[in-house]
C-alpha cells in the first residue's frame, strides 16, 4: 500500500471532492428546477435539443482531459519541468486544430441539421441560431479549459478544483434567478449569460494556474514530437469513448423498439440512480488517479501494489453505497416516485449497480494502463466488444421480446471489458493472472456472497429489508474501520498536530 503521507493526501483530496459533490449536486438540482420555471417547457426543450447537438462532442473534452492529465502526471513524477511546458504547448496547438475542425463541422453540417431536422415549434430561427452559436463558443472555451483543469488535477490541488466547481454551479443558479428579471427573450438572455459564465470560469482556471504555477508556461520549442504523442493517445481514447456512447444510445433505441417509451423511462431512472451514487466513487478515484499514474514511473511492484490497494478501497465504497439501494430498491422507488414507477425499474437499477462494481474495479487498471501508454490494444478491443453487443442485442430481443435480455447482454459486455483490462494489465506485467484472482476477485466474491446470504437470512426470518440492510451496513463499516485503523489513527494524529500549531 502507499505510504501513510501519500495515503493521507489522497483521502484529504477525497473528502474535499465529496464536499464539492454534496454542494454541487444540491445546487444543480435546484438550478434545473428554477431554469425550467423561468424559461418554460418549450424554450427549455429548445435549449437542450439545440445545445445538445454540440454537447454530443462532450466526450472529446473528457478524453482530452484524461490525456493531458496522463502526460502531466508523468512529467511531474520525473521532475521534468520542460516536459510539462512542452505538454501544455502541444495541448494548446491540439486545441487550436480541434477548434478549426469543430467550427467547420458545426457551421456546415450542424447548421444544415438545425434547419432541416430540428423541430423548434414557433420559435424564430434567429433565436435558435443564437443558441447554437453560443453553444459552440461555450464548447470551445471548455476545450481550452480542459488544459488548466488537467494542470490542477495532476498537481493534486483538489481544494482549488472543488472551490472553482462550486463557484460555477453558484453562478449558474444566479443566472437562473436573473432570468425572472426579463419579461421577454429569456432564452437569448440565458445563452448569453451562460457564455459569460463560461468565460469567467475559464478565466478563473487560467489565473489560478498562472499565479500558483508561474513556471508552467507553454513551450513551443521542439513541440512536434509531444504533439504527435498527445494526438495518438487522444485518438485511441476517443475511439474507446465513442464506442461507449454508440452502445448506450443504440441500446436505448433497441429498448424503445421492443419495449416502448415506458421501458426507456425505467432505463433513464436506473441510469440516474447509478450516476448519483457513482459520483461519490468517482470523487475518490479522481483523487487517487494522479498518484497512480505517477507511480508508473517507479517499479512494476509499486504499480501492482497500488492496483490492489485502490481496487479494494473502491470496492469498499461501492459495497457501502450500493448494498442498501439494491436491498431496498422497491421502497426507495416508492418513496421517491410514488405510484409513478415504470415497470421493471427496480430490476434495471439492481443490474446497473452490479455493473458498477466492475466499473469501479476497472478504474485502477485503467490508470496503470494509461500511465504506461499501452492503450492501443485496449481501446480496439473495447470498441469491438461495445459495437458487437448492439446487433447481438437486437437479434436476441427480436427472438425473445424480453427486454431483460438487453441488460443481461449489457452486463456481459461490461464484464468482458473488465476482463480485457485485466488481460492487458497482465500482458504488460503490471499484474499476474494467477495473483489477481487470489488477492482481489475471490475475496470480493466471498464478501458479496456473505452479504447476500446474511441479508437473506435476516430478511426472511427476523426483520424488514430496511433494518436488515442497516445492520449489514453497520457491520461492514465497522469491519472497514478496523481494517484501516492504522491509517485512520495517522490521519487523526496529523489533524491534532495541525490544530496545535
Amino acid at each position: 500500500m502507499a505510504n501513510q503521507s501519500t495515503a493521507s493526501r489522497v483521502y484529504k483530496n477525497t473528502l474535499v471532492l465529496y464536499f464539492r459533490t454534496f454542494i454541487t449536486l444540491f445546487i444543480s438540482l435546484f438550478t434545473s428546477r428554477i431554469t425550467l420555471e423561468a424559461l418554460g417547457v418549450v424554450d427549455f426543450g429548445i435549449y437542450n435539443v439545440v445545445g445538445g447537438i454540440v454537447a454530443l462532442l462532450a466526450f472529446i473534452t473528457q478524453t482530452l482531459t484524461v490525456t493531458f492529465q496522463r502526460f502531466l502526471c508523468l512529467d511531474i513524477a520525473k521532475g521534468d519541468k520542460s516536459g510539462q511546458q512542452s505538454t501544455i504547448g502541444a495541448a494548446i496547438l491540439l486545441m487550436v486544430a480541434l477548434t478549426i475542425v469543430i467550427v467547420a463541422l458545426c457551421e456546415t453540417v450542424g447548421i444544415w441539421f438545425l434547419k432541416n431536422k430540428i423541430n423548434v415549434v414557433d420559435r424564430d430561427y434567429s433565436t435558435v441560431l443564437i443558441v447554437f452559436q453560443c453553444s459552440i463558443v461555450c464548447f470551445i472555451i471548455n476545450l481550452f479549459r480542459s488544459i488548466y483543469n488537467s494542470i490542477i488535477v495532476s498537481t493534486e490541488k483538489m481544494t482549488a478544483y472543488a472551490y472553482i466547481c462550486i463557484i460555477e454551479v453558484v453562478t449558474k443558479c444566479a443566472i437562473a434567478y436573473t432570468l425572472f428579471l426579463a419579461e421577454s427573450n429569456r432564452l437569448e438572455l440565458y445563452v448569453y449569460l451562460t457564455l459569460v459564465n463560461s468565460v469567467i470560469i475559464f478565466a478563473t482556471y487560467f489565473i489560478y494556474c498562472q499565479v500558483r504555477f508561474p513556471d508552467l508556461k507553454p513551450s513551443f520549442t521542439n513541440v512536434i514530437s509531444r504533439l504527435r504523442q498527445l494526438t495518438s493517445f487522444c485518438m485511441y481514447g476517443i475511439v474507446g469513448s465513442m464506442s461507449h456512447i454508440i452502445k448506450f444510445q443504440s441500446l436505448n433505441i433497441i429498448l424503445n423498439i421492443f419495449g416502448g417509451p415506458i421501458l426507456n423511462a425505467a432505463r433513464a431512472i436506473s441510469i440516474q440512480v447509478y450516476s448519483a451514487l457513482n459520483s461519490f466513487i468517482s470523487n475518490f478515484q479522481t483523487a487517487f488517479s494522479p498518484y497512480m499514474i505517477k507511480q508508473t514511473t517507479l517499479s512494476e511492484q509499486t504499480s501492482a501494489n497500488s492496483i490492489y490497494s485502490f481496487s479494494w478501497l473502491s470496492f469498499h465504497i461501492v459495497a457501502l453505497l450500493f448494498s442498501p439501494v439494491i436491498f431496498n430498491t422497491d421502497w426507495i422507488l416508492s418513496f421517491w416516485l410514488g405510484n409513478n414507477v415504470p415497470p421493471m425499474t427496480a430490476i434495471f437499477i439492481r443490474i446497473v449497480l452490479l455493473m458498477g462494481v466492475f466499473d469501479a474495479l476497472s478504474s485502477p487498471l485503467i490508470n496503470i494502463i494509461y500511465g504506461k501508454g499501452k492503450i492501443k490494444l485496449l481501446q480496439i478491443l473495447l470498441f469491438i466488444i461495445n459495437i458487437s453487443i448492439i446487433p447481438i442485442t437486437y437479434y436476441v430481443l427480436k427472438r425473445t421480446e424480453s427486454p431483460i435480455f438487453l441488460y443481461v447482454l449489457d452486463f456481459s459486455a461490461v464484464f468482458l471489458c473488465y476482463a480485457i483490462r485485466i488481460y492487458i494489465a497482465s500482458k504488460y506485467n503490471y499484474i499476474t493472472i494467477g495473483e489477481y484472482p487470489s488477492r482481489l476477485l475471490i475475496p470480493i466474491t466471498l464478501i458479496l456472497i456473505t452479504i447476500s446470504g446474511l441479508f437473506s437470512l435476516c430478511y426472511f426470518k427476523y426483520c424488514s429489508a430496511f433494518y436488515t440492510s442497516l445492520i449489514i451496513e453497520i457491520i461492514y463499516l465497522s469491519a472497514c474501520l478496523y481494517a484501516y485503523r492504522s491509517l485512520i489513527k495517522n490521519l487523526i494524529s496529523k489533524r491534532i498536530k495541525l490544530q496545535k500549531k
